[in-house]
């Protein structure tokens, strides 16, 4: 499917809360200049596209407990995204750790 793309020094800005390095404004597509304040109380953070590790980064950098990204090296399909997630966010309902329930996640693909 399409994606809609967001560079690195767009992400870092918005979620710091200023302007990106080409001077746009954080808020231009309706984000809160205030999140970046937000973030120390954000748990978990799951980045479903490939080469998210980067800005998995950037969350951590704004203080994001627990980030879950794709590396850059990495190809997974978009059909193995969503069944990582169905796992993963059921067993956080279920209570579970997030080191736990990104285990139970990965698991879904040990064969």
């Amino acid at each position: 499917g399409d994606c809609d793309s967001l560079s690195l020094g767009r992400l870092q800005a918005l979620l710091r809360g200023g302007p990106s390095s080409d001077g746009s404004a954080a808020s231009d597509d309706g984000v809160s200049p205030t999140v970046a304040g937000g973030l120390a109380g954000v748990s978990v953070v799951v980045l479903g596209a490939c080469h998210s590790l980067e800005a998995g980064r950037a969350f951590v950098a704004a203080g994001c407990r627990h980030v879950v990204a794709i590396a850059s090296d990495a190809k997974v399909l978009d059909d193995d995204a969503a069944l990582f997630a169905r796992h993963f966010l059921f067993a956080l309902f279920q209570g579970e750790s997030v080191r736990s329930a990104f285990e139970r996640g990965k698991s879904t693909f040990a064969s």
